[in-house]
């Protein structure tokens, strides 16, 4: 699976905005900024379309929200498996909905396209499990304001390092 790009609408600090990460190619994809300009909800909004249900409720939710908004927080996956395009799409909280689309003709909405994701995950990596909580999925890289690091990044899925290429962190309006 190659992952070529994300775009979130109203997800954590995305009040009424799309954004997108586009122009993923092979290899390590590095996405550079300012504090507090949303690279950690970009990764954020990775581990959530790969790892939650698109029914996830409570707190998991609650977390996507911008604050203070009562909106439907949306999030796309475009990525490649075998050749073949594909596009996972997201929305929770309000009519939650998941729906996955292939450009060899295949369409599952709701749960089949959470069942038909995972079995395609697990059949191309089968070093992906699941984590237990979403929060294990992935650690974020961020500097804190006393200079401090976090431990490593870890994301579940192997990337083989073909190329270098800073991503571009686009706001669509």
């Amino acid at each position: 699976m190659r992952i070529r790009r994300i775009a979130m609408t109203d997800f954590r600090c995305f009040a009424n905005t799309t954004v997108e990460v586009d122009g993923i190619g092979d290899g390590i994809t590095l996405i550079a900024g300012d504090n507090e300009e949303g690279k950690s909800t970009v990764l954020s909004a990775l581990q959530t379309v790969l790892f939650e249900k698109h029914t996830v409720g409570g707190e998991a939710a609650r977390e996507m929200l911008p604050y203070g908004a009562k909106v439907q927080p949306r999030i796309a996956l475009d990525f490649e498996v075998d050749g073949v395009q594909c596009q996972l799409e997201k929305a929770f909280c309000q009519r939650q909905e998941a729906t996955l689309t292939t450009s060899n003709g295949g369409r599952w909405s709701c749960d089949a396209a959470e069942d038909e994701f995972r079995s395609c995950l697990r059949s191309h990596h089968p070093e992906v499990v699941p984590p237990r909580s979403s929060t294990a999925a992935c650690r974020v890289c961020s500097g804190s304001s006393r200079g401090r690091r976090s431990s490593p990044c870890r994301l579940p899925i192997r990337f083989t390092p073909v190329s270098l290429l800073r991503s571009r962190l686009r706001l669509v309006r």
